[in-house]
């Protein structure tokens, strides 16, 4: 099964370095532009269907790319970004002041203190959601559209590079 995988696009929340998690917000200039690039680049790979996070930020992703590649779309709340809990909105400078850590780490991380989530937590959503479209959607190439934590903690599981950056696709065999 092959699945591509793309980060929504450029916030605001991403330009100031601020938590997003699952607070909703909004794709920007830069993002608009980023996503009709990805649009253009993932035309060629025969994306037979795009799933995304239900976040606005991903939907609007995602209906960017549907401009141009019209294909199903389905949400999928399993690929939420983590839930930072009480630490979202604020900068990661701030966090790593108050707390000192940084607000991700490809190894371990656990929000659950601040009414977030954990590190195990997000790759069981992940893993069961990936298993499912693979299983019944095999031999297709899916565009699932997520969120950095989320995704980056996922590619780490399965071996890859955690390193998935916004306006960047990775294709996967799962």
């Amino acid at each position: 099964m092959k699945f591509i995988l793309i980060r929504h696009t450029e916030t605001d929340w991403n330009t100031e370095n601020r938590l997003q998690g699952q607070t909703d917000t909004f794709i920007n200039a830069t993002g608009l532009k980023q996503a009709y690039t990805l649009a253009k680049e993932l035309a060629p790979f025969n994306i037979s269907r795009i799933v995304s996070s239900d976040l606005r930020r991903a939907s609007q992703t995602a209906q960017i790319i549907l401009e141009t590649i019209p294909v199903p779309h389905h949400v999928d709340t399993r690929l939420r970004e983590c839930s930072f809990g009480s630490l979202e909105g604020f900068t990661g400078e701030q966090v790593r002041d108050w707390y000192g850590f940084s607000h991700y780490s490809e190894g371990s991380y656990d929000y659950r203190p601040f009414g977030g989530e954990s590190k195990d937590e997000i790759l069981k959503r992940h893993h069961a959601a990936f298993d499912e479209y693979a299983a019944k959607h095999q031999g297709e190439v899916l565009l699932m559209i997520g969120h950095g934590s989320g995704f980056n903690t996922f590619l780490a599981s399965l071996g890859q590079e955690p390193t998935l950056k916004r306006g960047q696709y990775r294709i996967i065999e799962y």
